[in-house]
């Protein structure tokens, strides 16, 4: 009985810890992501968060802001090219700042002010997308108070 036991445990932990293919899931806060005309920039943080086991490649980072049209009015890439061991459980954070001033600089030609009193009650979407060997995506409502 023991050998048996142990023959199952010897067979079936290389499947357990390998046979979960590793993936990556994206966390944005704050969510919403809430801008006032004297609030003009926004830290954003990204936790990516790893299941399973194994090697996983990231390509790249793209932080895209949306219109209430669908429209991609910002992009902007970060090229990463590297690739990490995923193990369960661990959480990576990353944090960077939306600023509207770059995101809206081809459309303000009569001031900030002017130009907030146009997009105030409107709704944008923020999306992040990671691309690699596993792609995913996360996306936060973007509001004008």
């Amino acid at each position: 009985m023991k050998k048996l036991l142990l023959l199952l445990l010897v067979f079936s932990l290389p499947i357990v810890l390998f046979g979960c293919s590793p993936s990556i899931s994206l966390d944005i806060e704050p969510d919403p992501v809430v801008f006032t005309e004297d609030n003009r920039t926004e830290d954003i943080e990204i936790s990516i968060a790893g299941s399973g086991f194994g090697e996983v490649s990231i390509d790249s980072i793209d932080a895209t802001v949306i219109d209430e049209e669908g429209e991609s009015i910002f992009t902007e890439e970060v090229e990463i090219g590297e690739s990490a061991f995923i193990i369960s459980g661990i959480t990576v954070t990353e944090e960077f700042t939306l600023d509207l001033e770059e995101i809206f600089e081809d459309e303000i030609d009569n001031g900030f002010e002017d130009f907030y009193d146009k997009i105030e009650g409107q709704e944008y979407t923020l999306k992040i997308k990671v691309s690699g060997s596993e792609t995913t995506s996360a996306e936060t409502d973007i509001l004008f108070e």
